[in-house]
């Protein structure tokens, strides 16, 4: 998971440069870093804590914290 778990809420300004572009060419630019993404979405805290919760448990053991990476060592 790519620590950016909300793309604009905290900001006054402008929406964030990821949150600018389609959702493919997200996918595909964060793919081409060497991450595997996985998105959840909503707008309800509570909700939200336990999306990001379930699809942390469901990414298997990685490296150790639920967080996992294709990227070559």
């Amino acid at each position: 998971m790519l620590p950016t778990p909300h793309l604009n809420g905290y900001k006054i300004s402008n929406p964030a440069v990821l949150a600018r572009i389609e959702h493919e060419e997200l996918d595909q630019f964060l793919r081409g870093c060497g991450w595997t993404p996985y998105f959840v979405k909503g707008d309800e805290p509570k909700k939200m804590h336990e999306l990001v919760a379930a699809s942390l448990r469901g990414l298997g053991s990685g490296n150790g914290c639920g967080i996992t990476s294709n990227r070559k060592q």
